[in-house]
C-alpha cells in the first residue's frame, strides 16, 4: 500500500498560487463562480511564499494511521500546516514583562489584527500562564534535543528570537500549546538599537505562532529570516490570509503535564 508522502496531503502550490485565484476568493466572501466577482482583472495582493513544514518522525509501533498501515521502523513524512480555529479566538497570550517586552507583545497583537482584515485573528494578553495558547518569554531559546527538529540559522544582532513548535509523532495531526516564543537582548536594553531589535522581532516571532512555518526569501518581508522591517508586507499579508482562508492539517491541542516524548519539534528563528 503507498504510504503518504511529503507532499500528499495538501497543494504543493497552494501559497504561490495567492495571487489571482486565492485571494480574489477572500475578496469575494469566497465565490464560487467567477463572474460573481469583478476582482478578476487583477490580483488584489502580490504571490505569497511558501509556509508549510515538512516533518519526519520513525514510527516506533506497527500503527494504522490515515488508514495506512506502518510497521515499527518505518518512516511517515508529512507536509503540516496550521492556522488558528475560529473557536480558538482570540488567542491567550501570555508575556513574560521584562524588558518592555509586554507592550513590544500587545504592539505585535495589534500589527498583524488590523492587517488581518477580516477577522482571522485576535488575541489577548493574560496574566496566567497556565491558561496560555502562546507564551513569550525574554530569554535564549533553549536548545532543542539532539534527536528532533531544527533551529533556523539567523544573523546575530542587537537582539534575537526563536518560536518553538511541538507537532505530535507520528501522526502529525496536533499541536501541542502552549506555543514558545523566546527573545534575547543581544545589546545593553539602553542601547537605542535594542528596544526597535525587540519590537521587530517580537512582531516577526508572533508571525510564526500564527502559522507562517518556513522564512520569506525576500528581506522587504517581516517574516524573512534576518527581519529589518517593522510591519507586514504585502506579501506577508498575502501569505497569511491565504493560509486563513484554506483547510490546515494541524489542530491544537493543549499539553497538560508535559510534552509527550514522541514529538516533532521544530523552531523557527530570527536574529
Amino acid at each position: 500500500m503507498k504510504k503518504p508522502t511529503a507532499d500528499s496531503r495538501q497543494p504543493v502550490a497552494r501559497a504561490r498560487a495567492t495571487a489571482r485565484w486565492g485571494l480574489w476568493a477572500v475578496g469575494c466572501g469566497l465565490a464560487l463562480v467567477a463572474s460573481a466577482c469583478n476582482e478578476l482583472a487583477g490580483p488584489i495582493r502580490p504571490a505569497g511564499y511558501g509556509y508549510t513544514l515538512v516533518v519526519s518522525d520513525v514510527v516506533a509501533a506497527t500503527d494504522t494511521i490515515d488508514g495506512v498501515i506502518y510497521a515499527a521502523g518505518d518512516t511517515i513524512t508529512d507536509t503540516v500546516d496550521f492556522k488558528w480555529p475560529a473557536a480558538s479566538l482570540p488567542l491567550k497570550i501570555w508575556v513574560e514583562d521584562s524588558a518592555g517586552l509586554f507592550g513590544y507583545a500587545a504592539a505585535a497583537i495589534n500589527i498583524w489584527r488590523g492587517k488581518l482584515i477580516y477577522g482571522e485573528f485576535d488575541a489577548g494578553l493574560i496574566a496566567d500562564s497556565t491558561r496560555a495558547d502562546v507564551i513569550i518569554r525574554l530569554s535564549m531559546p533553549p536548545a532543542l534535543p539532539a534527536s528532533h527538529g531544527t533551529r533556523l540559522p539567523a544573523l546575530v544582532g542587537p537582539c534575537e528570537g526563536g518560536t518553538d513548535l511541538f507537532i505530535s509523532a507520528p501522526d502529525h495531526r496536533r499541536l501541542w500549546t502552549p506555543v514558545r516564543i523566546y527573545i534575547h537582548p543581544n545589546f545593553e536594553l539602553s542601547d537605542p538599537a535594542t528596544g526597535p531589535c525587540l519590537a521587530r522581532v517580537t512582531a516577526h516571532e508572533l508571525g510564526h505562532a500564527l502559522g507562517l512555518f518556513q522564512h520569506s526569501p525576500n528581506p522587504e518581508d517581516l517574516m524573512y529570516g534576518f527581519p529589518t522591517v517593522d510591519t507586514p508586507s504585502d506579501a506577508d499579508v498575502a501569505t497569511v490570509l491565504w493560509l486563513y482562508h484554506q483547510p490546515t492539517d494541524l489542530r491544537p491541542r493543549p499539553a497538560t503535564d508535559t510534552l509527550p516524548p514522541a514529538s516533532a519539534i521544530v523552531s523557527a528563528g530570527s536574529r
